[in-house]
């Protein structure tokens, strides 16, 4: 069990090796919602014609969670979407 977060690592560390020095990105700060504890940083860095996604989150549930992009910016309060 101890070896998925240090496998996740890796891989994270080594996705990040294909990114070019002052490519254009953008940082997104995630916080919990009322009843959760996941929180993170999620990196969207453009690349040509597409844009690659590294997320770093904490405190998900076993079992599968749910995650939205939206193009637009949030309207809910913190903490009660």
């Amino acid at each position: 069990m101890a070896r998925a977060p240090v496998a996740a690592a890796l891989l994270l560390a080594a996705g990040c090796g294909t990114i070019p020095s002052g490519a254009p990105h953008a940082i997104a700060e995630l916080r919990p919602t009322r009843g959760s504890q996941a929180s993170g940083t999620v990196h969207f860095y453009e690349l040509r014609d597409k844009v690659r996604v590294i997320a770093r989150v904490a405190g998900l549930v076993p079992g599968g969670s749910t995650a939205f992009i939206s193009t637009k910016r949030a309207t809910a309060a913190p903490g009660t979407a």
